[in-house]
């Protein structure tokens, strides 16, 4: 599959003209369409197109950035270095909306050296060096350095992964497991095993709905359920599976779903047993977040402001 997608972007290129190709701009762990990371090879093949066509090539690291990768880049998996990154979010940890442009050392120095006036770097915007988001990103940056928060996020995503995978094994119902790269995991939901055929869009949005209600929150694209877990500096449980954990919420309200609508069909392996499981697995989750994530919450109103 990399092989043919770098074909096809060859091809691209000579159809379009390299002459009038400015930059390339690609996520490295593609995000919002369901996590899905490329194979090693792809990006390094990238980055030598890019330069041999005199093409740039810019990653777009809203949100593969500062940390939650398992590294400080999504590119850095990849090897595939960029001339241009694009990033915000993680930045200001939500304090304040901010956002950044990163430049190559040798990209930068063409600006710099050109003499020609041709070249040059516009930094004269409106909300450039914002008085309020530059102070706040510079705080959370350091605050992201000192724990060392890519190498846990990289420990964390680890087990998370392991977790995933082993309800993957255990349901019809997810038809792959995505993720691997830190805290970046995604789960697409098939109606049917063997075709992959994708689960219908009405069943995944009544599934959001009824794990909201029972005290989770699951980003849904198209048949894809993407978890952003937190930068957290514990363990999560040894034993994911029966540790109560949100996603076995969320599957216990599709099988209600499922059943109600007499679609049983979707879930053959779901028996009696399962269904008590995963009644447990629902007990453990709430008791461990009202004991556990509630309290943690309140102190976290009482945190200072910025300065």
């Amino acid at each position: 599959m990399a092989d043919l997608c770098i074909n096809v972007l060859e091809d691209e290129i000579n159809f379009q003209g390299a002459d009038i190709i400015a930059a390339m701009i690609t996520e490295p762990i593609l995000g919002a369409r369901g996590v899905i990371p490329p194979h090693p090879s792809f990006m390094p093949k990238v980055r030598e197109i890019c330069a041999r066509r005199g093409i740039l090539l810019i990653a777009d690291e809203v949100t593969n950035r500062f940390g939650r990768s398992g590294d400080w880049t999504g590119a850095r998996h990849g090897g595939g270095k960029p001339d241009f990154s694009c990033t915000a979010k993680a930045i200001p940890n939500g304090y304040f909306q901010f956002g950044a442009v990163m430049i190559a050392q040798e990209i930068a120095e063409t600006f710099k050296t050109n003499t020609s006036g041709g070249a040059a770097i516009g930094l004269g915007y409106t909300y450039s060096g914002h008085p309020v988001g530059a102070p706040a990103a510079i705080a959370c940056l350091k605050e992201t350095q000192r724990p060392d928060v890519k190498t846990n996020a990289g420990l964390r995503g680890g087990q998370f992964f392991k977790g995933l995978w082993q309800l993957g094994e255990k349901y019809d119902l997810i038809g792959e497991v995505r993720g691997g790269h830190g805290l970046r995991c995604a789960l697409e939901l098939v109606s049917d095993q063997t075709q992959k055929t994708p689960i219908d869009k009405q069943t995944i949005q009544r599934l959001q709905t009824a794990a909201y209600k029972g005290g989770v929150m699951l980003r849904v694209s198209g048949p894809n359920v993407i978890f952003p877990p937190n930068h957290r500096r514990g363990r999560y449980s040894t034993d994911f599976a029966s540790s109560g954990s949100g996603i076995c919420v969320a599957l216990i309200c599709v099988c209600r779903l499922n059943i109600r609508q007499e679609r049983r069909q979707l879930l053959p392996s779901l028996r009696a047993n399962c269904l008590a499981q995963l009644g447990e697995n629902l007990c453990a989750f709430r008791r461990n977040f009202f004991d556990k994530c509630l309290p943690r919450a309140s102190k976290l109103k009482n945190r200072p402001a910025l300065v």
